[in-house]
Order: C-alpha cells, then structure tokens, then sequence
C-alpha cells in the first residue's frame, strides 16, 4: 500500500465538491481553492466519474457534483478510483534471491502496517476529512485572534509607556 500524490489530490476535490453549497463546481474553482492545476483536476476527475464518486454536468453553469453523500465515500475509494495499483503494490526490493527468515519477518510486519492503513482508509470517508479541515481551519483563526490580542496588548503597553 501506498499514498500517492494522486490519492490526496482525489481526497482534496471531492472534499472541494462537498462543501459547495449550491450546484455544480467547475475545475477552475475546484483548482483556485485547492492549488492543483486545472489539467490535473481534469485527469483525476474522469476515473472519479467512472467509480461513480463524483457526477458531471454539462453547459454553462456545469461542473462536478459528489455522486453520493460525503459520509457515503470512503477515502479507499477515491485511492481505487484514481491510483488502483497503488492500493496492493507489494514493496519489492528488486533482489531475485530467497529472503531470509529475518527478512521475510520484516515483510509480514510491513504487510500488517499496510493492511492497517488500508482498513484505515476503508473507515474514513470524505465527510471525516471535511471535519479535520474544519477543525484546522478554526484552530488557526484562534491561533491568529491569539496572536492579535498579544500584538495588541504590546502595542497598548507600549503607548501607554511612552
């Protein structure tokens, strides 16, 4: 198993398409609030739509929907739609000879730790990512009102000394 760029990139748009609140997005806004390109939108967005995760509509006014409810796609779905090889990749070291029996114990652990994040990923839907970004987003406008209030409580301080 492993994380690719096309994996977070997929988790990025279809949680774009989730928070919108009215009608379809186009690439170019999905592209203006994640920082992808507008060509990579395009390539990720046609195995989304072939997995049915994500629906397009057409003319003026068009752009992509989710095809289901945020909490209704797991974040392994996406990683299958947009990296397929990527989800049961084996790690190969390229050495054509036999592992050793400490060799093939360290596979069997990294196979585990594989497997755990697959199950991990089979749990987490695009909702639980729309959560934690929430929940990012507010922690930073606590930290910058903090940040503020000292600035603030300094400059105060300092008028009032001089």
């Amino acid at each position: 198993m492993e994380i690719t760029g096309k994996m977070q990139a997929a988790l990025s748009i279809a949680a774009e398409l989730a928070v919108r609140e009215e009608g379809p997005m186009t690439t170019t806004a999905i592209a203006r609030n994640t920082g992808l390109s507008v060509s990579y939108i395009e390539v990720l967005c046609a195995p989304l739509r072939r997995a049915g995760l994500i629906v397009s509509a057409r003319g003026p006014g068009g752009g992509y929907n989710l095809g289901r409810a945020p909490d209704e796609i797991t974040v392994l779905e996406l990683a299958k739609a947009v990296d397929p090889d990527a989800i049961d990749r084996p790690r190969h070291t390229g050495d054509k000879t036999e592992p050793s029996k400490e060799t093939k114990s360290v596979q069997r652990l990294f196979e585990g730790a594989a497997m755990e994040i697959k199950h991990y990923l089979e749990s987490s839907t695009v909702a639980d990512a729309i959560e934690e970004r929430v929940k990012h987003r507010q922690t930073a406008i606590v930290d910058s009102a903090r940040s503020r209030s000292v600035w603030d409580d300094a400059a105060s301080h300092s008028a009032v000394a001089a």
